[in-house]
């Protein structure tokens, strides 16, 4: 009866209710927040590595563009946030007798790591037909690897077409 009553009260009592510690966040909204921060309990790390070349020519009134980039971008992630749970308390009431309202948990491996590798090849022709006049066309095409289960999409051809016109033909 009341000892094991007792016993039960010191147990409940025994959480750690400083600022960022480790376990469950108790939550009552728009008063306090105790238990493990949202925020602290995370780790990203994104590497690039891109090459970009791109070459020129100019042939009368055309000039003609062309290049491609290639990149590999890593990422390492963990997000161990809300893992120990979250108890949503709707009134000081409620937390004092240990009576939460909502809780909370993610599950699962918080680790994400993954690489994707997205390149691009395009070629443009400025041509200027008359003074003031400019007439700009294009053909980019896009491909990216991507990790499984996604599939990369297959329309990759993004054409391009400009028109500048200047009325004083400077």
């Amino acid at each position: 009866g009341s000892q094991h009553d007792a016993h039960d009260r010191r147990h409940r009592r025994s959480i750690d209710l400083s600022p960022n510690s480790q376990g469950a966040q108790l939550e009552i909204p728009g008063v306090v927040s105790l238990g493990e921060s949202p925020l602290l309990n995370s780790s990203r790390q994104e590497d690039h590595l891109q090459l970009v070349d791109a070459a020129t020519l100019v042939r009368g009134a055309h000039q003609i563009g062309f290049g491609g980039s290639v990149q590999h971008i890593s990422l390492d992630e963990s997000v161990a946030n809300r893992m120990a749970g979250i108890f949503v308390f709707p009134t000081l009431a409620d937390f004092t007798r240990g009576t939460p309202d909502v809780f909370l948990q993610a599950f699962g491996d918080p680790r994400l790591r993954y690489g994707t590798d997205p390149a691009a090849f395009w070629v443009q022709d400025q041509w200027r037909p008359a003074s003031g006049l400019t007439v700009i066309g294009g053909l980019r095409y896009e491909v990216q690897r991507l990790p499984a289960p996604f599939q990369a999409p297959t329309r990759n051809l993004a054409p391009r077409l400009g028109l500048a016109w200047q009325p004083k033909g400077h």
